[in-house]
C-alpha cells in the first residue's frame, strides 16, 4: 500500500529542496492520505475488519482533502491545518509487533515493570512505556520527530538514508494526559488473547460508536472491554465509560511536554498503536499517514554536512548512550 511520493537525492540540500517542494501545499498532503485509505479499501487482501476500519478512516479524512482545497478566506494567511512529522523509513513498524513479541507483550511489559521499578515510580502508563521505550524494551511506540534533519541524521546513521514524512490534521495531535493514549497506553497490560476479543469487539461495535453496557451502565456487557476499563480506572478512577472503538484500533500521535524522559530525541513525539492483529496490519496503519519518503544516496557525505550544522548524535540525545557513542567514535 505505498500511495506516497518518493523522492531520491545525494545530500542534505536536496533533502531539503524535496522536503519544501513536497510539503509546501497541504492539499498535496491530505490528497496522498486520501489515496493511500482508498487503496487499502479496496484492497482486495486485506480482511474484512481492516476494509471496515480503513472505509471509516477515509470517511473522516475525506472533509480534510476538501479544506485544504478551498481554505477559508478570512483565515490567518500562515495557518496551517496540518503538521507534519518525521521517522526514519527503517524504524516506523513498532518493535513489539515484530519477531512474535505481540502475543508476549503483557509478559513483557510487567517484568520491565518490576526490572525498572524505581525508575517508573509515580509514571503514568504512558510515561512508564515512553521510558521503556527509551532503554531499548519494545514496546507499541513508534518515536518520530519533529526536527526533519534529527530523524535524517538517525536515517543515516541507523538506518538507509531514507525517511517517511507523516501528516497529522491539528485537531488529531494528542497529549500524555488524553483519553485516548491513556486506553491504548493501558493495551500492553491485557493478555494477547484479551486483546484478540477486544479486537474483534472494537471492529463489531465500529457502526455503533460504543461498546455495549449493561443496562443502566454499570458494566460493560464484554468482559474484555470491562477489563480495560478497570486498568485505566487504576490511573483515572472517574473516567468514564465512553470509550469509542475506534480509538482503540487506530494510532495516536502523541506531543509529550517538556519532561526529559519524554523527549530523549530532539523534537520527539510518539506514535502509539491501537490493536492490530499482525506486523503487516500495524505497518499498513502507519504508512496510511505518510505522505512523502525522502532518501539520501550517499549517507556519509549527508552525515558529514549534518555534523557541520551541529547536528549528531551528542546535540541530539544529550545524556544517553547514543551521545555516549558518539563522542567515543569521534573522539580524536
Amino acid at each position: 500500500m505505498k500511495e506516497y511520493t518518493t523522492v531520491t537525492t545525494d545530500g542534505l540540500s536536496g533533502f531539503i529542496t524535496g522536503l519544501l517542494e513536497n510539503t509546501e501545499s497541504e492539499a498535496f498532503s491530505a490528497d496522498a492520505i486520501i489515496r493511500a485509505y482508498k487503496s487499502a479499501d479496496g484492497d482486495a487482501e486485506l480482511s474484512d475488519c481492516e476494509k471496515r476500519y480503513f472505509s471509516l478512516m477515509l470517511e473522516k479524512r475525506l472533509p480534510l482533502l476538501e479544506e485544504t482545497l478551498n481554505p477559508h478566506i478570512f483565515e490567518e494567511p500562515d495557518k496551517r491545518l496540518l503538521r507534519y512529522f518525521y521517522c526514519p523509513s527503517g524504524a516506523v513498524v513498532p518493535q513489539i509487533y515484530k519477531n512474535g513479541l505481540a502475543e508476549k507483550e503483557d509478559a513483557l511489559y510487567r517484568k520491565t515493570t518490576v526490572a525498572f521499578s524505581s525508575l517508573l515510580k509515580g509514571k503514568t502508563y504512558f510515561e512508564k512505556l515512553a521510558v521503556m521505550d527509551g532503554a531499548g524494551c519494545p514496546t507499541r511506540l513508534t518515536r518520530v520527530t519533529s526536527n526533519p534533519l534529527a530523524a535524517l541524521y538517525f536515517a543515516c546513521e541507523e538506518g538507509d538514508g531514507s525517511v517517511s514524512v507523516f501528516a497529522v490534521p491539528e485537531d488529531e495531535i494528542s497529549y500524555p494526559e488524553s483519553d485516548r493514549v491513556l486506553m491504548l497506553s493501558c493495551l500492553p497490560l491485557l493478555s494477547a488473547s484479551a486483546k484478540r476479543e477486544l479486537y474483534e469487539l472494537a471492529d463489531a461495535s465500529l457502526s455503533a460508536g460504543r461498546f455495549q453496557q449493561l443496562k443502566g451502565g454499570s458494566r460493560y456487557l464484554e468482559e474484555c472491554a470491562e477489563e480495560l476499563y478497570r486498568q485505566v480506572t487504576n490511573e483515572r478512577p472517574y473516567f468514564r465509560r465512553e470509550m469509542v472503538p475506534a480509538d482503540l484500533l487506530r494510532p495516536a500521535f502523541v506531543q509529550p511536554g517538556t519532561d526529559d524522559a519524554l523527549s530523549v530525541r530532539s523534537g520527539a513525539t510518539y506514535i502509539i498503536s491501537g490493536l492490530c492483529k499482525s506486523e503487516a496490519e500495524a505497518s499498513r496503519k502507519l504508512s496510511s499517514e505518510v505522505v512523502l519518503e525522502i532518501k539520501v544516496n550517499d549517507t556519509e557525505k549527508t552525515l558529514s554536512e549534518l555534523y557541520t550544522l551541529g547536528v549528531n548524535g551528542a546535540s541530539l540525545c544529550p545524556g544517553t548512550p547514543t551521545a555516549a557513542k558518539y563522542i567515543k567514535d569521534n573522539i580524536r
